[in-house]
This record gives structure tokens, sequence and C-alpha cells, in this order.
């Protein structure tokens, strides 16, 4: 019996040893620094009115705030404009190294400082994209995000650097994914029960009121959805099946593509038809967690044949085409 025991304990440890969906990190960590990198650029010309010490909240408001919800924010250091500009300069900076994935070891931390700073220095400015991007941010501090698609890995790669990592860090990188997993479960199923006990959404009339108000309407689109009863109806109770099937589709091997694919269109179609993009693409990019390394390997080689035997069909059989001028044998 012991030896039975101590190889199965020794498979546990290798198997928990192992470093998990790196891939999928490393798209995370591309889509929020990116998503950063675009808030801070939009936003640079009206900063200092959104979250400047003079601006729409002062600095005593916000400090009290702050304190009242014993919280922290970098901006609150300073009453200064200099150093506000400054902080927010490096919030950018700090985002580009971490879409690049320099030094993800210090920049995912940084990065979820600067993000929850900015965040916290302005709370209306934030939507539930923001609030997915700082949740999901703050585990991925204690994964390993710069492991692909980035330059740590290509400096490694150059150096002919061992990759290996001590297993308390692989499992450290584990349990964060495993943090990101059943956090955005628990995100989707209590939106589907909170959607299954409104009686708005039972009754199939969410979506004609949601779209109603003006702020969420897209011109041409939206009228073709609530005009129609059996959209409508249809919209409401796809979306409370869908968020509550995920929950628990998304931990089996076989599903986990059609909750990915199902997650992406229903947020495109938020983001496209009511005009909350930031929010959407937060989602989707969190979302990426859902398939393992190699899944991801697997569906890349798919689309890649896709890819090409599209290509080969577009382009025709080698020889089937006729050439543009053929006058040699035709008589003068």
């Amino acid at each position: 019996m012991t030896a039975p025991l101590a190889g199965r304990w020794q498979r546990l440890l290798d198997a928990a040893g192992t470093e998990r969906r790196l891939i999928a990190t490393a798209l995370i960590r591309i889509s929020f620094g990116a998503l950063l990198c675009v808030y801070y650029a939009v936003h640079a010309f009206q900063r200092e009115f959104v979250w400047g010490p003079h601006g729409v909240l002062s600095s005593p408001m916000i400090a009290s705030v702050i304190k009242l919800d014993h919280a922290y924010s970098l901006y609150a250091l300073s009453d200064s404009l200099l150093v506000f500009n400054v902080l927010y300069l490096c919030g950018f900076l700090v985002s580009v190294a971490f879409l690049l994935g320099w030094k993800s070891r210090i920049t995912s931390v940084l990065f979820f400082v600067f993000t929850w700073s900015l965040y916290q220095r302005n709370y209306f400015a934030i939507d539930g994209g923001d609030n997915v991007i700082f949740l999901i941010s703050f585990y991925l501090m204690f994964a390993d995000v710069g492991r692909r698609f980035s330059l740590d890995a290509y400096a490694a790669a150059r150096a002919g650097r061992d990759v290996a990592v001590p297993w308390w860090r692989a499992m450290l990188h584990n349990y964060a994914v495993l943090a990101c997993l059943v956090q955005i479960c628990m995100l989707y199923l209590f939106a589907g029960l909170w959607k299954a006990n409104s009686h708005m959404w039972l009754d199939g009339t969410a979506i004609y009121y949601i779209l109603r108000v003006n702020e969420f309407q897209l011109p041409g689109i939206s009228p073709l959805i609530y005009h129609s009863a059996l959209l409508g109806v249809l919209s409401c109770y796809a979306t409370i099946i869908f968020e509550m099937l995920l929950p628990f589709d998304v931990w089996k091997r076989n599903m986990r593509i059609w909750m990915l694919l199902g997650a992406i269109v229903l947020h495109l179609s938020i983001g496209i038809v009511m005009g909350l993009m930031y929010f959407s693409l937060a989602m989707i990019a969190a979302d990426l967690i859902f398939l393992a390394d190699d899944q991801y390997v697997h569906y890349a080689r798919r689309v890649r044949a896709w890819a090409t035997a599209l290509r080969r069909f577009l382009e025709g059989p080698a020889g089937a085409a006729e050439p543009a001028f053929a006058f040699a044998d035709e008589p003068r």
C-alpha cells in the first residue's frame, strides 16, 4: 500500500508543480495592457478634469472617501498637479511594459497598483469592465504572465536560459489561475441568478427596456430588436441560460471552447449594440482563461489549416487560370 500511495502523491506533486495555462495568462496580460494603454491615451487631454487634484473630485473630497472605504490611491498622496501628471505618465508606461511583458514579475504588481490607484481616484469614472480588470489583475500578480509572448520570454530564449521554475512558484501560478477561473464563474453565476430573480428578465421585456434608453441605443439595429417580441424574449432567455450554464460547463474540457465562443458573442453583442465596448473587451479578455495551453495550440493549428485551405480555394488549382493575353496561336 505504501508504494502506490507514494506514487500517487508524487504524481500529484508533479501535476501541481507544472505551470498551467501560460498562454491564457499571457493573452490576458496583453489584452489588459492594451486596454489600459488605450484608456490612458483616450483620457490624456481630460485627465486633469477627471482625476486631477483640482478636477471634478477635489483632493480633500477623495481623501475622505478613500479613508472611509479603507482604500488607497497613489494619487491621494499629494495635491500637486506636477505629481499627478508624473503618476499618470508612470501609469501609462507601466501599462506599456505590462503589455510587452518586460520585467513582468515587477510590472504585474505595478500594473495592479497604478490601475487600482487610478480607479480609486474617481469612482464615478469606472464601470463593470474596470472592476473586472483590477480584480483579475490582482490574481495575475501571483501568476507567471511573462512566460509566453513577452520580452522576458524572448530575452530568455536569446540567452538560452533554463525556464524551469521552482515547484512552489508553479503552484502559486496555478492557484492564481484557479482564482481567476473561480472569480469569473462566480461573476457569471450571480449575474444569471440576479436575472432569474427579475420579473422583467423572466417575462422577456428586459432587453426592450434596456435598448429604449438613449445611452444604450445603436441606431438602425436596436429598433429591430425591441420592436420584435420574439427577439426580445429569445435574447433574455438565452442570456440567462448561458450565464447559468457557464460556471458549470467551463470545467468540462469539451465544452470550454463553446463557452468561450458564447461569451465572445454575448459581450460583442453588448459592446456593439449597447455601446459598452470597454466592458465587453475586458470581459472577453478575462474569459480567455477558459482554455488550456494544448487547446490553444490545437485550435491555432486548425485555424491556420482553414486559412491555408481558404487561400488555396480562392487562388484556384495551379495552372488553371488562362494567360491574360494569349495571341500566339490566333490567326492574324
